[in-house]
């Protein structure tokens, strides 16, 4: 699935307040689709369980992740494995997520690997 893919189904996350896990992995997305599920997945505030591993975000996927992440302080489980974010990308979804309450007690699985910070 190209960037296509990912900016149909973008409309239809984002009208999904109520969501809590969201697996969209190996679907090989680049930057622009990325950016578009990035900044949809922003109304998915409830979200427990984030799977985005294998596609190619790059910076301006880790942007508009790093945004939605913030919103989000029921995450407990993010995999970003081979995401192509950049060390700067993985910087900024760090960073978005450090300020969400009760982020350090209750995050129970982060997965950064491979690519996620290579640059």
């Amino acid at each position: 699935m190209l960037q296509g893919g990912a900016k149909s189904i973008g409309p239809l996350v984002a009208q999904c307040p109520l969501l809590e896990d969201f697996r969209f992995s190996t679907t090989r997305v680049p930057e622009a689709g990325g950016v578009v599920l990035g900044e949809a997945l922003g109304n998915c505030t409830r979200l427990k369980r984030l799977n985005l591993s294998d596609n190619t975000y790059n910076m301006g996927g880790a942007t508009a992740l790093a945004a939605s992440l913030a919103k989000m302080p029921e995450m407990e489980w993010l995999n970003l494995c081979d995401t192509g974010l950049t060390e700067d990308g993985a910087v900024l979804v760090m960073r978005a997520t450090a300020g969400m309450a009760g982020w350090a007690h209750a995050f129970s699985r982060l997965r950064f690997h491979t690519d996620a910070t290579r640059g």
